[in-house]
């Protein structure tokens, strides 16, 4: 429907998808907006996972398949605004460093672990981190 410039079908597409999203297919959303270099689809899917947060766990598919922006975006959402949540997000950095040392470079991990994405750190992931 982008491509063809058919807006009602755009948008109903788009409602659709922000209908359906959900923590169980996420995983495809995101997928899909790679490959379709959609970065609507991959904001709107990384703004999910920011307002669900706390059930991603370390263990999660998503900690070893999506590139470091989008994992910056997730983490940079306006929803991780508790201490709770600052806290779970340096685990999950913590785990996604670990399980992708191949894909980081310097300037991904300095961007991934500047102040204003990650505030506070807790003690689990504080010496994965270092």
């Amino acid at each position: 429907a982008q491509f063809f410039g058919i807006r009602i079908m755009h948008k109903k597409a788009m409602n659709f998808i922000t209908r359906d999203l959900s923590m169980r297919n996420v995983m495809v959303y995101y997928k899909d907006s790679v490959v379709l270099a959609d970065d609507k689809i991959s904001e709107i899917a990384a703004k999910h996972c920011s307002k669900n947060i706390l059930k991603i766990d370390t263990d999660n598919e998503l900690l070893t398949t999506v590139d470091p922006f989008f994992f910056r975006r997730l983490m940079s959402g306006p929803e991780i605004d508790t201490q709770e949540k600052q806290y779970h997000v340096s685990c999950l950095l913590a785990e996604y460093c670990r399980l992708n040392t191949n894909v980081l470079d310097e300037q991904s991990f300095q961007r991934l672990t500047e102040e204003k994405y990650l505030p506070v750190v807790d003690r689990h992931a504080a010496l994965t981190l270092m």
